[in-house]
This record gives C-alpha cells, structure tokens and sequence, in this order.
C-alpha cells in the first residue's frame, strides 16, 4: 500500500519506489494492478507507471534488464544443478536475468534439452553461472540487444 494507491502483483517481479513527491512502479516480470481511487492501471513487463498526489498515473516502457535490475540478479535463489537438464537452467538464468531466451538453431536446442547438469553454481551470479555452465557444453551464448541468443557448432 502507497499513498497513491494499493498495489496487487498477479504473479511478477516488480519494484516500488515511493517518496513524499511520487510513487513510482516498474514491472520486471509478468503484471501488476495499481488501485487508486479515481482510476486503476494495469502494468505489464516493461513498464513503469508514476503517480503524483491528484494526477493520473503516466506510463513508459522500460527495459527488463540492466543496471537498474542488478539489485535482483545479486537476490537470486541458488540454482542446483546436478542431476538437472541444461534447458531448465537456461530458463533460470533467463528468468533472473530479465533477457528472453532463444535458440539459433534446432540443434542447440535438443542439445539444452537432453544435457544433463552436473557439478554446482553456489555463490555465482546469473550470467557468470551462465558462463561458466556453457562452457561445459557444446554451446554457446550471446546476448543481443535484449536476448540470450543461444548457439551451437551446427546450423538448422
């Protein structure tokens, strides 16, 4: 609850910042629903919302990665690897990162989906596990403009 309205998550990661002048609202993941009294706005992924005291919210995309998300990189949960498939990783490692996943290829793929994990990412953050896990694989990653681009020796 803010002074400018309360706040409802509907399965997301979101931040609130809010200080005597503003409330200010940016949606990492999924969406979020700001309930005032004279309006209720709906934010998904990408999003910031600003409420002033007696103005209407204003919005703005925003980007879901970067330096003003490193703060949830450094809070991720541990990740155990051993005995767990590579693709489920990746989505982790995807997920806490901010940055949409995909595949260059069919092959890189069924690769992530059949390699099974082994050894342990304790203590490491989610783009140097990233890093460190693909360099055990025939794989490789990249990350273009917003997106893990992941890749294989081999083309579709």
């Amino acid at each position: 609850m803010t002074r400018e309205g309360t706040i409802e998550h509907v399965g997301t990661g979101f931040e609130v910042l809010e200080d005597d002048r503003m409330m200010r609202l940016r949606v990492r993941e999924g969406r979020v629903l700001l309930h005032r009294d004279i309006e209720q706005v709906l934010a998904e992924a990408g999003t910031e919302l600003t409420a002033l005291p007696g103005s209407p919210v204003s919005r703005r995309a925003i980007d879901t990665y970067g330096s003003d998300w490193l703060w949830v990189a450094a809070l991720a949960p541990e990740y155990e690897i051993e005995g767990r498939p590579l693709l489920g990783f990746l989505q982790w490692a995807s997920r806490e990162l901010g940055r949409p996943l995909k595949f260059s290829d069919s092959h890189a793929h069924a690769v992530a989906e059949r390699t099974i994990l082994h050894g342990s990412v304790r203590g490491r953050q989610p783009l140097d596990a990233l890093s460190s896990v693909l360099a055990t694989t025939s794989l490789t990653y990249e990350i273009r403009g917003d997106t893990i681009w992941i890749q294989s020796g081999h083309g579709t």
